[in-house]
């Protein structure tokens, strides 16, 4: 009987956790960055095409087709949340 209790908290406990995160297309698996860890080609390319912006939240995507995209967020000048992807070698591959 203890056990059995056991294995249902633990099965809920994993369903509950499972379900916070969400992500923004089903079989991406997103992992928050620090900026000095995002590729340098990546950084370069979203200063270049975003000057004098400063992400507010940076992370890698690892997208279903097996894909890295490295997500910069930040605030344009009218203070809207915009979003841009690149790969590894500062290719921009999407931008919100």
């Amino acid at each position: 009987m203890k056990r059995q209790l056991l294995v249902g908290l633990a099965i809920a406990g994993l369903v509950a956790v499972g379900g916070c995160k969400h992500n923004k297309e089903e079989g991406d698996h997103e992992t928050p960055m620090a900026m000095s860890d995002m590729p340098a080609a990546a950084t370069a390319a979203f200063h270049r095409d975003h000057p004098g912006m400063n992400p507010t939240k940076t992370e890698k995507e690892i997208e279903k087709d097996g894909s890295t995209r490295y997500v910069f967020e930040f605030k344009d000048a009218n203070g809207k949340k915009q979003e841009v992807e690149y790969d590894a070698s500062g290719t921009q591959q999407h931008e919100d």
